[in-house]
């Protein structure tokens, strides 16, 4: 029998060095992630908004060599089922952190789940305020907050004008009743006077008898705050009450999809604010990001989109850092700093907030049925009109 050599032990030494180099890396696991968004229910527009900007992120890190494996979820636009989706992807030891959910009610169902079974939450889209003023340390937010969305609409509206009174209409859940306490407390910085709050059902809004008391009151501003299964509901029920304010303002949610603006007997010249514009991050990130979204699904990217891109990109690279352990990824997070498409990203605590980024959101306007960004004026892609130069018919 014929013997193979290997040389002397130094060498055969340093073949099987590399031979177990080669198996480990061969057997080295994926990095594996929890994404949670609606696929189903009320939201599921906007979860796949949502979702198509955690594919393109996903192809492009997998493209790039990364090995990452991502779990999701589908909450069905419901709060009790977030929460079962944290628990459930908090159970599987191998997921090392979770991103979303979308939307305010679940993230704020989702939060406290999160933070009682250690698992890194990050939330891209979610707004509602309270969600990261509870001390959470296993929770981060990295798109601005409802009060901002309220800072950005009425400062551009005192700097294009001088409203002196407004009025809110809003849906009762909770990304509703928080925008309300911050229109209450941005509007006494701006010396404005709000003449009426009216909450609405969002399953079924009917307007009517609150539209007639604000017609009644000719205020200023008509602030609307909404979901996205609501949005265009409520837009025709306003529209159809001849209201004549100086300007409509719209907070994110159901005005800030492609949707929205393209009903231009609806939409044309509505403010709405954002969290992400075209103008976001560098020229060239936003360019590239922008044109490669438009190719692979044949439409422009809307902010629950760019802000999921963005976030995945964040947590792959937080968890290969941590090598997947959750307590060191929580580390990487508070202590990391990103840049992108989104913007800069840290995470910090001020003004009783807890990991939450210092987002900048924008304020974009609705034109000729498309959303163009009009403020801040560094940002400007078109002049805003205000106030409007007509109504829109209905």
């Amino acid at each position: 029998m014929t013997r193979l050599s290997l040389g002397p032990p130094t060498v055969r030494f340093f073949l099987l060095a590399v031979l177990c180099s080669t198996v480990a890396l061969g057997a080295e696991a994926p990095v594996k992630l929890g994404v949670i968004a609606p696929s189903s229910g009320k939201e599921a527009a906007i979860g796949s908004l949502f979702l198509e900007g955690v594919k393109l992120a996903q192809d492009e890190l997998t493209a790039d060599g990364a090995k990452l494996e991502l779990v999701i979820v589908d909450d069905k636009s419901d709060a009790r089922a977030a929460a079962a989706a944290v628990q459930g992807l908090a159970l599987k030891p191998d997921v090392a952190a979770i991103l979303g959910p979308v939307f305010s009610y679940a993230a704020s169902s989702a939060a406290p789940v999160a933070q009682k079974l250690k698992v890194p939450l990050v939330l891209p889209a979610a707004s509602e305020q309270g969600i990261t003023r509870q001390g959470y340390d296993w929770v981060f937010r990295i798109c601005g907050t409802n009060l901002q969305f309220v800072q950005g609409l009425l400062l551009t509206a005192t700097t294009l004008g001088k409203p002196k009174t407004l009025v809110h209409l809003y849906e009762d859940g909770d990304f509703g009743k928080s925008t309300n306490k911050a229109v209450r407390e941005v509007a006494a910085t701006k010396q404005l006077t709000v003449l009426a709050e009216e909450p609405y059902s969002g399953a079924a809004p009917k307007l009517g008898p609150a539209l007639q008391r604000i017609k009644a009151l000719e205020p200023d501003l008509i602030l609307m705050s909404s979901l996205s299964a609501d949005g265009i509901a409520v837009m025709e029920q306003v529209r159809e009450a001849g209201l004549e304010p100086q300007a409509f303002m719209g907070m994110g949610g159901g005005f800030a999809l492609p949707a929205f603006a393209e009903r231009r007997e609806l939409s044309e010249q509505v403010f709405v604010s954002t969290q992400w514009s075209p103008r976001a991050g560098s020229p060239e990130e936003r360019h590239a990001f922008s044109k490669k979204f438009a190719d692979r699904f044949g439409h422009e990217p809307t902010y629950h989109a760019a802000m999921a891109y963005a976030g995945l990109k964040l947590l792959y690279d937080a968890a290969t850092k941590s090598k997947g352990k959750r307590a060191e990824l929580r580390r990487v997070l508070k202590e990391g700093t990103w840049s992108g498409v989104a913007g800069d990203i840290n995470f910090e605590d001020f003004e009783g907030f807890t990991n939450q980024n210092a987002h900048a959101v924008a304020v974009q306007q609705a034109l000729d049925g498309k959303l163009y960004t009009v403020f801040p004026p560094k940002a400007m892609e078109r002049r805003p009109i205000f106030p409007f130069s007509q109504p829109a018919s209905p």
